[in-house]
């Protein structure tokens, strides 16, 4: 409730004539003066108090017989008008001469530490000791090391699971994956506290459903009263021809300003985001899993997906009683998106082995990548022995296990991705529509941040091909601003991990695809107020994009080329002129990339990838010109741009058609 705000009257008393002023009335004026006596000393009458300074002082103890008493028992007008800042400056010598208990001082550094971190606080409260909370960090596949202190989750609990939250995906940002790993656990341990102390934690934070209204029928004596007096004409004016009409829509109000601090789903993208992140330190360095825990990625990964369907088929969300002006948290379709394409490259690799081995996609046996074995006995009285699970994406999790309880949440309504009969390109269609989504809802670099998910946190750069020892797509790292939150450093996050995957898809009219889609997300960034950072690796990544876009639109024509038809229509088919506008774009991207890198004295390794990129996109488009002269002079470019391993090619292919011809003349 809003604090009383005190408002004093000065009111003229008049008197009556031969009214002796010395003389003071009896009665009301005796319980005015005697109304708190056992407060006011006995020799000086008792000042006018308000009701502001009744609540201060029965909160702080005052002691009438106390020296500090008299300063604050000053005249009338000192003691109405007085000034917040002297008035809390008299508090503090109050409660420093009256020492606290220790209970009572523990209370108030639970609050003013509580209080430091909802918001912005007076520098002097940093001085104030803070709380401190035992973390479990143990293997995320048993139920943790409950604390019998803490057996329900408040508010603050819910303020510090985010201030966690928010140095674990700092520590992954910028620490090693075995120092950050720790504070990952702790988080899923956490929101496990969270999850069984109530079936959806966001009703500990989010607004109240609003109760539908019931409408109220007056008696209809009243209501004939009502609409006979009622504040409208009988007759249209005289213009109303002329005025526009008035068209009303019944129920209809004026949607008010979303003032929530916290979205709904804000429990279930931190929980969701953890996981995400957890599944990536795995994969870098599977050695890093506890006992229990899997060591590869795919099962986190995918009990994350599970955690943002649960977040997005919330009843606050689904019944339409929540907050209706609420915005969409583009944090979790942002990371809901990642997860699905980081899927979709691991789906990309069993496809590639299996193609390797002779033998179709089949989910692997336990044995041949992980083994999980949960520390005790975990089986219920009353349950039934389950199987041993032959799919290390869906293990057998203990019931006391946060994961257990994650998929036990899963709404009935979604269906579980299934690895082994789901292809890359699906995957990556269902993470265009949660990036489709995140990035409309996103806050630009002018306007206000909304209300977010976890306060702020961090978005990792995403893997390149350079942290797998693999130097031929690397990204110069070195090139990225070391930011914490950037509409550009999103979107560069987002379409450079489509490109990674779009680059190692086997079929060529998906490569274009998704190839082209990262291009137009690094396109929009040329629109944003810190671009220039971002400057030279956009436009190496753009001409990466359009030169597999290119390549993968020539596959077909040089086919044909190959096979002897030379024909115009081969030469001027839509493919060929799609290939050759986006091979002369990537020309002009990496040339204009180079000289950047070249002008800036940047690693000359990264000018080398460039300049190997220049003369395959060079190489393409001289294969799909038809003139002989500028076929040649292509050629000669790119073989001062790429050098002995060019001029080696076209060697092959000049000796390849020699043997051609011979063979042709012989017959």
């Amino acid at each position: 409730f809003p604090f009383p705000v005190v408002v004093v009257h000065s009111v003229e008393a008049t008197m009556p004539n031969g009214f002796d002023s010395a003389a003071r009335p009896r009665g009301l004026w005796k319980a005015r003066g005697t109304l708190l006596a056992n407060h006011a000393p006995e020799d000086r009458p008792f000042p006018s108090i308000s009701y502001h300074n009744l609540v201060v002082d029965s909160l702080g103890y005052l002691d009438p017989d106390s020296e500090s008493f008299p300063d604050r028992c000053c005249s009338g007008d000192e003691s109405d008008y007085s000034s917040s800042s002297s008035f809390l400056r008299k508090r503090r010598r109050l409660a420093s001469d009256s020492p606290l208990t220790s209970s009572e001082e523990d209370n108030d550094v639970q609050y003013w530490d509580y209080s430091r971190k909802c918001g912005d606080q007076d520098p002097q409260l940093t001085k104030w000791a803070t709380r401190s909370k035992l973390m479990d960090t143990s293997s995320t596949v048993g139920p943790g090391q409950p604390s019998p202190d803490r057996t329900t989750c408040d508010l603050e609990d819910w303020q510090d699971l985010k201030e966690l939250f928010a140095k674990a995906a700092e520590l992954y940002e910028n620490q090693s994956p075995a120092e950050s790993i720790s504070l990952l656990r702790g988080v899923i341990h956490e929101c496990h506290r969270f999850l069984k102390a109530y079936q959806d934690p966001s009703v500990l934070y989010a607004t109240p459903e609003k109760s539908p209204a019931v409408p109220v029928t007056p008696p209809p004596g009243r209501q004939i009263k009502e609409d006979w007096f009622a504040e409208r004409p009988l007759y249209p004016p005289p213009n109303a021809e002329k005025l526009p009409p008035i068209i009303t829509h019944p129920g209809q109000e004026k949607e008010k300003k979303c003032k929530c601090k916290d979205l709904p789903t804000s429990f279930y993208t931190i929980l969701g985001t953890t996981l995400f992140f957890f599944g990536n330190l795995i994969e870098q360095e599977p050695s890093l899993a506890l006992e229990g825990e899997p060591v590869v990625p795919t099962p986190y990964w995918l009990s994350a997906l599970d955690v943002f369907e649960t977040g997005e088929n919330l009843p606050i969300r689904t019944s339409g009683r929540g907050c209706p002006s609420a915005p969409e948290d583009w944090r979790m379709a942002t990371i809901w998106g990642r997860t699905l394409v980081n899927l979709a490259e691991e789906v990309l690799r069993r496809q590639k082995e299996s193609n390797a081995r002779g033998k179709p996609l089949r989910p692997p046996t336990p044995e041949a990548d992980f083994i999980i074995s949960p520390p005790g006995q975990w089986r219920m009285p009353t349950e039934l022995p389950k199987p041993p699970s032959t799919n290390p994406d869906e293990p057998n999790w203990p019931p006391s296990s946060p994961f257990a309880v994650i998929a036990s949440r899963r709404p009935p309504i979604s269906t579980r991705i299934d690895l082994a009969r789901t292809t890359p390109h699906e995957l990556l269609l269902m993470a265009q529509d949660q990036f489709s989504r995140g990035i409309f809802h996103m806050p630009h670099p002018l306007q206000p941040a909304q209300a977010s998910s976890s306060s702020t946190t961090i978005t990792p750069t995403p893997k390149t091909e350079d942290d797998n020892g693999d130097d031929d797509n690397a990204v110069n790292k070195n090139l990225l601003p070391p930011e914490t939150f950037s509409r550009a450093k999103e979107l560069y996050t987002i379409a450079l991990e489509i490109f990674l995957v779009a680059e190692k898809l086997e079929i060529a009219s998906e490569r274009a695809t998704w190839a082209s889609w990262a291009d137009s997300v690094f396109s929009q960034m040329k629109m944003e107020a810190d671009m220039d950072a971002w400057r030279a690796n956009i436009t190496s990544a753009r001409g990466r994009c359009h030169l597999i876009v290119g390549s993968a639109l020539a596959e077909e024509v040089e086919a044909q080329l190959a096979e002897g038809n030379e024909d115009e229509g081969v030469w001027d088919c839509d493919d060929a002129r799609d290939a050759r506008d986006a091979l002369a774009k990537a020309i002009a991207f990496l040339e204009k990339a180079r000289e950047a890198v070249v002008q800036d004295r940047m690693d000359t390794e990264v000018a080398a990838e460039l300049s190997s990129l220049l003369a395959e996109a060079l190489l393409t488009l001289a294969n799909l010109t038809k003139d002989k002269a500028e076929r040649e002079a292509l050629y000669s470019r790119a073989q001062k741009e790429g050098g002995d391993a060019v001029a080696i090619e076209l060697d092959s292919d000049d000796d390849q058609d020699d043997d051609d011809d011979r063979m042709d003349e012989s017959v």
